[in-house]
């Protein structure tokens, strides 16, 4: 298989100018700057494109077929569909964009919330929501839930500490 470095067809005179000097003065070969190709990942390339290019000119000639066969009243129509298709498409995207704006301002009221109670921001992903009274409703148990751990990892370090002062003073009265 032949490789081929494509920035060799890119560069106007690939011939050496007989001033220059050798880069390489141990006579090796330098390797080719940039990736290189081998004519058969060209070849894939070229049909791939060839294919789309292909898909989209027998869309557009049955489209312009389909459309020369209509009267007034149908081609005035089907430029109406395409008008609402082309605005349902537009109020989709601005609808995820709106998703997206929501989902974030949710995030951030979460982590407002959680800092405010002295618990880690980082738990505000697992139980944000954009409904409000879900996220509030999350929060609240959520926080419940953290506190009571961390209280119970309190109390548990606190007997592992009183149990080791009372060892020790055991041990002085001996």
């Amino acid at each position: 298989m032949m490789r081929t470095n494509l920035q060799f067809f890119a560069d106007p005179n690939p011939e050496p100018k007989p001033n220059d000097s050798n880069p390489n003065p141990d006579g090796k070969n330098p390797k080719p700057a940039g990736k290189t190709y081998t004519q058969d990942d060209i070849g894939k390339m070229m049909a791939s494109k060839a294919k789309e290019v292909e898909s989209n000119l027998r869309d557009d000639f049955e489209k312009g077929e389909k459309r020369a066969s209509m009267n007034a009243s149908e081609k005035a129509q089907a430029d109406l569909e395409e008008q609402r298709q082309a605005l349902k498409e537009q109020q989709d995207r601005l609808q995820e964009k709106l998703d997206e704006a929501d989902r974030k301002d949710a995030l951030s009221a979460t982590k407002t919330v959680l800092t405010d109670k002295h618990i880690p921001a980082e738990f505000a992903e697992f139980i944000s929501d954009v409904k409000e009274d879900v996220r509030n409703n999350n929060l609240d148990k959520f926080t419940n839930l953290f506190n009571k751990a961390v209280q119970e990892a309190v109390e548990k370090k606190l007997r592992v500490i009183n149990h080791h002062r009372m060892a020790v003073n055991n041990l002085t009265l001996l």
